[in-house]
């Protein structure tokens, strides 16, 4: 009917409408959103402004939600630009002999090494007592393989100091003031590697950390999709993705460093650690950034940012109230305190050891000499331990434990 027609034209018109309507909002909205977006891109500077041509640090805000109070005074100085690194296998070697009057240089540490060792082995000869003839050392040991272990550590340590002063050289790092300390690790059965199924011992320090390469260079480079690299030292449940990673966490089991101060001879796992090694013998005056929490003062605020968390015991025992700032802190506690198995066992006799350190100074109980000397007196004993007690009870020094 006519009726109908009209009601139905009636509602399409309406239908008509509130679509147009919705279809100019939703125009309206994307074009505000477009606009939006325009609003954030930066312009371009023009050529002919060369005010801002230097990028300028943010200012740190004095209250924040961490509540350091830091200095900004240091902020306000132009960004520096970034230092070019070397990697290690790169670094130009310059490898002076230090024994007695031998003054031969190499540019290869293997060729080295097997130069020094070569005079423990050939200029000393074997009795109760030799010394070691290296430049302003006055060890004493009395077998000859321990005399070739300390003398190859002699060419490590030249070998990370020339590293450190490689590293002066491209950077502008402060002095050091220090007083020099080379208290070298000596290991009566050589240094051994846990790795499972391997257990090879070596008799110096070089070729320890040219048989760990090969069991870092026997996994990929880079791992592939659902993939892993496991760290297969003894009691190590470490996983990684990487040959580099891997390299990188096996220095904690073997020990092995980077780089020296070509100062005062400590020596790095990295090189960070050297940079923060010269940094905290700035003077007080000019370390800006300081702890709300203890009122000390650091050169950098990396270095206030690392020592604040220790202030925050984020990890707790699940065995007892015993709260730690970091994991190695809390495996540490749990490893002595809740766990009764003591898996390193003494080959000498029924002593057992929890961790390898503990082990190695047991063993030195084992040797009927006493290997260190005083060298201000005529006491000898068999560990560090008992040296530092001495110099300090007899002689007044401070610690000359190892560095």
């Amino acid at each position: 009917s006519l009726h109908n027609l009209k009601l139905f034209l009636l509602i399409c018109n309406v239908l008509f409408a509130f679509l147009i309507e919705m279809n100019d909002k939703l125009e309206e909205k994307q074009t505000k959103n477009k606009l939006a977006v325009f609003e954030h891109i930066p312009c371009k500077e023009k050529k002919n402004n060369n005010k801002n041509k230097r990028g300028y640090k943010r200012a740190l805000s004095p209250s924040s939600d961490s509540g350091l109070v830091i200095d900004d005074e240091d902020s306000q100085h132009p960004t520096k630009k970034r230092v070019q690194g070397v990697r290690l296998v790169k670094e130009p070697l310059s490898l002076e002999c230090g024994w007695n009057s031998c003054e031969e240089v190499f540019d290869s540490y293997r060729k080295y090494n097997y130069h020094v060792k070569e005079h423990a082995e050939n200029d000393c000869a074997e009795g109760d007592e030799m010394m070691c003839k290296w430049r302003d050392c006055t060890t004493i040991i009395s077998e000859k393989s321990l005399l070739s272990q300390h003398v190859s550590y002699h060419g490590y340590h030249t070998k990370l100091k020339n590293i450190g002063k490689n590293v002066l050289g491209r950077r502008d790092l402060p002095d050091c003031t220090r007083e020099v300390e080379e208290a070298f690790p000596l290991y009566i059965n050589g240094y051994s590697c846990d790795w499972k199924e391997c257990g090879g011992l070596f008799e110096d320090v070089y070729e320890f950390h040219e048989h760990i390469k090969l069991h870092i260079n026997s996994n990929p480079k880079y791992c592939k999709k659902d993939e892993i690299i496991e760290c297969l030292w003894q009691g190590c449940s470490y996983k990684c993705s990487s040959q580099y990673k891997l390299s990188d966490h096996l220095k904690m089991h073997t020990k092995e460093k980077v780089v020296a101060c070509p100062t005062c001879g400590a020596h790095f796992a990295g090189k960070t650690k050297f940079y923060d090694h010269r940094k905290r013998q700035l003077p007080p005056e000019v370390q800006n950034y300081q702890c709300s929490q203890c009122s000390k003062f650091f050169p950098s605020e990396r270095l206030l940012r690392d020592h604040m968390r220790t202030h925050i015991n984020h990890y707790k025992c699940t065995m007892c109230d015993m709260t730690c700032p970091k994991p190695s802190a809390l495996a540490i506690h749990f490893r002595y305190r809740h766990l009764n198995e003591r898996p390193l066992q003494c080959h000498l006799c029924s002593y057992m050891a929890v961790t390898k350190q503990a082990l190695d100074a047991h063993l030195i109980t084992h040797c009927t000499e006493s290997l260190l000397a005083c060298e201000d007196c005529d006491y000898r004993c068999r560990s560090f331990y008992g040296l530092d007690k001495h110099y300090q009870k007899v002689h007044g020094l401070v610690s000359s434990s190892l560095i």
